[in-house]
């Protein structure tokens, strides 16, 4: 099977570089308790080898990243301030996981967004990251400190077998999914199988993860959208 990577989403919302630092603050250490390759990260240059500075968890030292990541101007380096700060971590670990996100933007351009997007290694290289409590774990930590709009656990393919089938697809489903604060167990009465015991907000397109296929994505959005969870 494919990598995979944990995308959160959401549109304008201004925040200072500690707001910010806050929320990943927050984050990470949730992340941490999960599994140890969330453990420990260091920041990204122009390749993992140069990654080499350890990334604390304090708010100052995130702030500070943040703040040098801040989006620039190609021509004479003044700061585009509505396209808020950019950070990317990696873990330095032979099951490489990737962290990278834009934040605190209030841009109203369409297509941009407020993004946090965890690189997943591929399943027979961390199957322990696969383990369904461990990956509802994960999308719970991002929806409860991040805000986001929608949440995927999905692969470049699935979106593109997505929009594929129908033009202009925003809101891409993956093997897990979360679609808003509207949709949950609790509101959605006949669909309640689909959605994870550890989060009601939280979709599942199967139990397993070695069991995904092109089909089982396909299907769940056929679902959400015939029950008017999704369009």
């Amino acid at each position: 099977m494919s990598a995979t990577h944990v995308g959160a989403y959401w549109g304008s919302r201004r925040e200072s570089a500690q707001d910010c630092a806050h929320r990943l603050q927050c984050l990470l250490q949730r992340l941490s308790v999960i599994d140890r390759g969330y453990e420990q990260w260091f920041t990204l240059g122009h390749s993992k080898a140069t990654a080499s500075e350890p990334v604390r968890t304090d708010t100052e030292h995130l702030a500070n990243l943040l703040i040098r990541g801040r989006a620039r101007r190609d021509v004479n380096n003044h700061t585009i301030d509505p396209l808020g700060f950019r950070i990317d971590f990696w873990n330095r670990q032979d099951a490489g996981i990737r962290f990278g996100a834009s934040l605190g933007s209030y841009s109203e351009h369409q297509g941009i967004l407020n993004t946090v997007v965890i690189g997943l290694p591929k399943y027979a290289e961390a199957a322990e990251l696969y383990e369904q409590v461990n990956a509802v774990r994960v999308v719970s930590a991002l929806i409860d400190t991040m805000g986001p709009s929608w949440v995927t656990w999905t692969t470049d393919h699935w979106r593109q077998a997505q929009q594929e089938r129908k033009p202009a697809v925003v809101h891409a489903v993956g093997w897990v999914t979360y679609l808003g604060e509207s949709v949950t167990a609790q509101n959605c009465p006949g669909h309640s199988d689909l959605f994870s015991p550890g989060d009601s907000r939280v979709v599942l397109a199967v139990q397993d993860y070695s069991t995904v296929t092109d089909e089982t994505i396909l299907d769940l959005r056929r679902t959400l959208i015939e029950a008017g969870m999704l369009h």
